[in-house]
């Protein structure tokens, strides 16, 4: 005859006795995530780099803790599959920085780019300093950072036309607050 399983219990804070709740435990970040870093930095098979590229592009927070600890880091990758650079020495800090600029922000072009707020000297304040905020959040105050930059860019070039990049960033603000909203 098999016995009948047996609950663990724990006393909560207040000395009760009741069935024991595993704490959840926040998983190391991410191996996948670390290993993805590693291969854009020491492989040279292209489909290997754009798939790790693709996994942390996809991996929301977790990634971009990952990311955020190689910002300092000088390897050069093997090769240029995921470059943005135009010329110049370009090494896994950049490619972390553009990596986590892909999560926080999802330009439709590569003059959206010249708009972020974001660079590679305050990524990490930034979000430090919204610190328990939601990746829709982050979003949401990522494309807001980025109005103030179409705002200068027309101050500093008046015959450039704001209209189009304040739109786009408009419709990008609406579809964030219905995530923000919705608790994503």
């Amino acid at each position: 005859m098999a016995s009948a399983p047996r609950l663990a219990v724990a006393q909560d804070s207040r000395g009760s006795i009741g069935p024991f709740k595993s704490q959840t435990t926040q998983q190391p970040i991410g191996r996948e995530f670390n290993s993805a870093i590693e291969t854009i930095a020491t492989s040279t098979n292209r489909d290997a780099v754009n798939d790790a590229a693709t996994a942390l592009r996809n991996g929301g927070l977790p990634a971009i803790n990952a990311l955020i600890r190689h910002l300092e880091d000088r390897r050069q990758a093997p090769s240029n599959y995921l470059t943005r650079a135009v010329s110049g020495r370009v090494d896994m800090s950049d490619h972390c920085f553009w990596l986590s600029q892909d999560i926080l922000e999802s330009h439709k072009s590569k003059m959206d780019a010249s708009y972020s707020p974001l660079d590679k000297q305050n990524l990490s304040k930034w979000l430090s300093d919204r610190d328990g905020k939601s990746l829709a959040e982050l979003r949401r105050e990522a494309c807001i950072g980025s109005f103030a930059k179409i705002f200068a860019f027309g101050r500093d070039h008046p015959d450039f036309d704001i209209r189009p990049p304040v739109v786009s960033y408009a419709e990008r603000l609406v579809e964030l607050d219905r995530a923000v909203q919705d608790g994503e």
